[in-house]
């Protein structure tokens, strides 16, 4: 899984616009992401007040590829999320042109799988679930049908890729969801990348958000 940060607004939209509602927007000290100590102390009061409405302003497109569609029905419940999925009508037909059916070793088959499905985490039983997955996508390859019937035949763990752009606030409702230690490991994992995409860009909108977590 490869999570990028494309595009993040600059943060001194953030407390221009929470200084609409008070019509000081004069006060205004930042540029791009700087934030100036008006701003900054301003930024701080909406993050310890919970004034989150204000945040719906900042907002991330990022670049998702390689979760499973297991993930990508997860991720789709979410309200307010722009996002445009990799179409298998345009690229099932290089997964049948590219596949390997004719594969023995186990490490090579593993190789093969993991270029098209998230292998779930297992102890005992990897092998056997890796060689499902395998024969399962053996039969794919084989069946003779146009992408928008194929598709239907395909498991959750087959992999796709994500363009999404999501505001702050629904970011922050959906971090708090999906890094409780009961939500479903792999948009765990995609949780905490996404959490760590924008706390590189805005350190001071992120920092120490997930330190209860």
């Amino acid at each position: 899984m490869i999570v990028d940060v494309v595009f993040a607004t600059p943060l001194s939209l953030l407390p221009y616009a929470a200084r609409t509602s008070h019509s000081s927007v004069m006060d205004c000290d930042s540029m791009g992401d700087e934030l100036g100590p008006n701003d900054r102390k301003l930024v701080e009061k909406i993050l310890r007040d919970g004034h989150e409405s204000v945040l719906e302003h900042i907002v991330y497109s990022f670049k998702i590829q390689g979760v499973s569609r297991a993930v990508l029905q997860e991720w789709s419940r979410h309200r307010f999320i722009s996002q445009t999925v990799k179409s298998t009508r345009f690229t099932l037909g290089k997964f049948v042109k590219d596949f390997n059916p004719h594969l023995e070793d186990f490490a090579d088959i593993m190789a093969e799988v993991s270029k098209y499905c998230v292998v779930p985490p297992a102890l005992d039983d990897l092998e056997d679930v890796v060689r499902s997955l395998y024969l399962m996508l053996t039969d794919i390859s084989d069946y003779k049908l146009p992408p928008d019937h194929l598709k239907y035949l395909l498991p959750e763990a087959f992999k796709t890729d994500i363009f999404a752009t999501i505001n702050a606030r629904e970011l922050m409702h959906i971090l708090r969801l999906r890094t409780a230690p009961d939500a479903l490991w792999e948009f765990r994992d995609l949780a905490f990348k996404l959490y760590e995409g924008v706390l590189e860009v805005h350190s001071v909108l992120w920092e120490g958000f997930l330190d209860d977590d």
